[in-house]
């Protein structure tokens, strides 16, 4: 369902990223939900860390009421989406370095449009279902809990310095 466009996919590769996409141990796969917080509020999510689980993304999934999926980037950068193949419609928060929300886009399925992030400071991306964003009050500036998605990584047997973490 993901796609990052091919320029960011060559330039994480150039500069060495190749090596964040291989777990440390043989940890958690792909297919586990995390707890993870935003802004105090209790959400479960995959957590997509590879290239090839970003490109995947929830490609053929209707996420859970409180389920959805994070992406994570080496760096900050522009991020970018689009809904091929994706089943039901989503919303998508992007956020920065720190963890805090820049803003929250939403996304109808099966739609082939670029949705951009319209930042260069995006670490991390949360998809959850359309309209769990609004429901749970969660505005610009909340913050995620960068604890809880460190402990994620580890879970899922990678290192969270390996990702800027």
């Amino acid at each position: 369902m993901r796609f990052l466009i091919a320029c960011v996919v060559a330039a994480l590769v150039g500069c060495g990223e190749s090596r964040v996409g291989t777990p440390a141990s043989d940890g958690l796969p792909f297919t586990q939900a995390f707890d993870l917080k935003l802004d105090g509020k209790l959400l479960r999510a995959r957590v997509a860390i590879t290239e090839m689980e970003k490109s995947q993304g929830l490609m053929g999934v209707s996420p859970t009421a409180d389920e959805g999926m994070l992406f994570i980037y080496a760096s900050e950068m522009r991020a970018r989406f689009w809904m091929k193949d994706t089943p039901a419609d989503l919303d998508i928060a992007f956020f920065d370095r720190e963890g805090r929300l820049l803003k929250v886009v939403a996304m109808r399925a099966y739609d082939t449009e670029v949705t951009d992030s319209g930042s260069d400071n995006v670490k991390f991306a949360l998809e959850m279902r359309a309209g769990w964003f609004h429901q749970a009050s969660i505005r610009t500036d909340a913050k995620l809990d960068l604890y809880t998605v460190v402990n994620a990584v580890r879970e899922r047997g990678f290192k969270p310095t390996n990702l800027g973490l």
